[in-house]
């Protein structure tokens, strides 16, 4: 069974510090990176959102994304991520399935929103 994440063109200041005036509260450490993520969620009619997103950082507990489209705290998220910096190719890389709720949203220059996510299930593909 593959699992196929479109080439994203979502473009993101990622040197800033996506955490500006953050109190570090965290019981796992983060790990930063850059990967490619899909985000998906239901609204309450009955329809859908599927949003592009930057993987900023993560860890056994929760992740920290950046996207176009804004998440309210409480929302549960569906998140795939690509483990790869690299284009797309037939190449076979791990990707993460993740869920979660959204513990904040900020917004950030350029119309970008930054996302706190609290795992509640994860799982390599």
């Amino acid at each position: 069974m593959g699992t196929t994440i479109q080439r994203m063109s979502l473009k993101m200041n990622l040197t800033d510090d996506p955490n500006p005036g953050f109190a570090e509260r965290r019981a796992k450490p983060r790990i930063q990176c850059s990967y490619p993520a899909v985000v998906r969620t239901h609204l309450p009619g009955g329809g859908k959102v599927v949003a592009q997103a930057v993987l900023s950082n993560m860890s056994a507990n929760g992740m920290y994304l950046r996207s176009k489209h804004s998440f309210q705290p409480g929302e549960s998220l569906l998140i795939m991520v690509r483990m790869s910096t690299s284009p797309l190719s037939q190449d076979t890389v791990p990707v993460i399935a993740a869920k979660g709720v959204v513990t904040r949203s900020e917004p950030h220059t350029g119309g970008v929103f930054g996302i706190g996510l609290k795992l509640t299930h994860h799982r390599f593909l």
